[in-house]
């Protein structure tokens, strides 16, 4: 064969393969439309996680310094000082006297009051409950679980 129809041979390569080149990028062009056009699923939701209850301060009222804690499923309000009223006349003085720190938990409405008591419990730190529903009060000993080892 002589040059001019390696030449021609050649060039007619170069123009396939050029076709082929074109052809792949368009080919692999179009498949990237594809994905950017098409609608894509729905958006996953982020769960948050679910607020623990937690206990804190009550504010006063405007109208006369009265401290209320509300049970918010059920709307019932109980004050701090029908609380304390309750707490007195309850099984909750009988291991100790209530103190002044009182906490209304937000999620149940119930009013905790500290009990300092006569004979210490390792581990523990009880408090009085007042259910707001029930106006019933109920010693809670609040105790971790953890037993002191002995040196």
């Amino acid at each position: 064969m002589n040059q001019k129809g390696l030449s021609s041979i050649l060039i007619v390569l170069v123009i396939i393969t050029v076709i082929a080149i074109g052809g792949l990028y368009s080919l692999l062009e179009s498949r990237r439309i594809d994905y950017v056009t098409k609608p894509s699923p729905a958006p996953i939701e982020i769960l948050q996680p679910t607020p623990q209850p937690s206990l804190s301060p009550i504010t006063n009222t405007s109208d006369d310094n009265t401290q209320i804690c509300s049970n918010p499923s059920t709307g019932v309000r109980l004050k701090l000082s029908e609380a304390l009223d309750i707490a007195q006349k309850s099984d909750c003085t009988t291991i100790g006297s209530l103190t002044q720190s009182s906490l209304c938990d937000e999620f149940s409405g119930t009013w905790w009051i500290n009990i300092d008591t006569k004979e210490k419990k390792s581990g523990c730190n009880p408090a009085c409950g007042i259910n707001p529903n029930t106006k019933k009060a109920a010693v809670n000993w609040r105790c971790t679980g953890a037993i002191p080892s002995n040196p």
